[in-house]
């Protein structure tokens, strides 16, 4: 997905008290459905299939290098509430945002 799957960026915030691992390219682009050219989405965002700006993926142990499933959990930004991930949903959901941002890109 980014730039043919040669390059993941480690983008620190903007307090630089954490880092992310992001994936960017045109297919990461198509796949978080964003016209921004130099968008980047975080490899937890890709594994989890989510695209909804008002959740976060966030990590138990606040390592986001960490990606084994048991670390990974959602939170609604709105309500600051925590939710396990449904991974059959979030496989299923990957998997379309892929093929469509494939698609999409080479279509």
């Amino acid at each position: 997905m980014s730039d043919e799957g040669r390059k993941l960026y480690v983008v620190q915030n903007g307090d630089k008290t954490a880092e992310t691992v992001r994936i960017g390219g045109p297919c990461a682009q198509a796949f978080a459905g964003s016209t921004n050219r130099q968008h980047n989405i975080t490899v937890a965002r890709l594994l989890l299939g989510e695209t909804h700006k008002g959740r976060r993926v966030r990590f138990h142990d606040h390592n986001p290098f960490n990606m084994r499933r048991a670390n990974l959990y959602l939170e609604v930004n709105a309500t600051r509430s925590r939710h396990d991930i449904d991974w059959i949903k979030a496989e299923q959901r990957r998997a379309g945002l892929v093929e469509y941002a494939l698609g999409s890109v080479h279509g």
